[in-house]
């Protein structure tokens, strides 16, 4: 991709997995729409879907340990809409999430940070929604989302509210995983 320029303009997270995730079911063509505000990933062959993640990583973060070493974890930025997580312990500032040059890549330490959490604090940042209560899902930690926001995709999941009390079930978070992989995977499309 290449701005007017001549620059190159990287595309959107969002944008990178969905075609990560179309190319894992032989789909190389045509044309791709995002509406990063709503969460929505568009492919001719696909109709619109939510925010998706390639098969890759979900394999990926499969392998490592679920072993729960911590009740909570966070890793990210921490801005004034966010303060409300720095009670919780094991709360990391990161901006590795922004840097476009580390953005695309695995990030093995905060997977692993968060497969060894009972509870993934998920503040939704510049949309209604987050990577990274999906990525709790993935990691079998049970999201946490501040009393007064929302995340467009929470109603579909378990999860758990600032305020209220947290406990963790094994139970709970195997049919939170079931559901990100039938609606943020394409696997209903095909075998990747």
């Amino acid at each position: 991709m290449t701005a007017g320029g001549g620059g190159p303009v990287p595309m959107k997270l969002q944008e990178f997995l969905f075609r990560e995730a179309l190319a894992e079911i032989g789909i190389s063509g045509g044309r791709v729409d995002i509406d990063h505000e709503k969460g929505i990933c568009r492919h001719d062959s696909t109709g619109p879907v939510p925010v998706t993640f390639p098969m890759r990583i979900v394999r990926r973060v499969a392998m490592l340990s679920k072993a729960k070493h911590c009740d909570f974890a966070f890793m990210g930025v921490i801005t004034p809409h966010r303060q409300w997580i720095l009670k919780y312990p094991n709360v990391a500032a990161s901006r590795y999430g922004r840097n476009p040059q580390s953005k695309y890549i695995f990030h093995e330490d905060y997977y692993r940070r968060l497969c060894a959490a009972r509870f993934g604090i998920s503040p939704t940042g510049e949309c209604p929604w987050s990577y990274r209560f999906l990525e709790s899902v993935m990691c079998h930690a049970i999201p946490v989302l501040s009393d007064t926001e929302t995340d467009i995709y929470a109603d579909a999941f378990f999860h758990v509210r600032d305020s209220q009390q947290k406990r963790w079930d094994a139970a709970i978070c195997e049919r939170n995983y079931r559901v990100l992989i039938e609606r943020h995977t394409l696997a209903r499309f095909g075998t990747p």
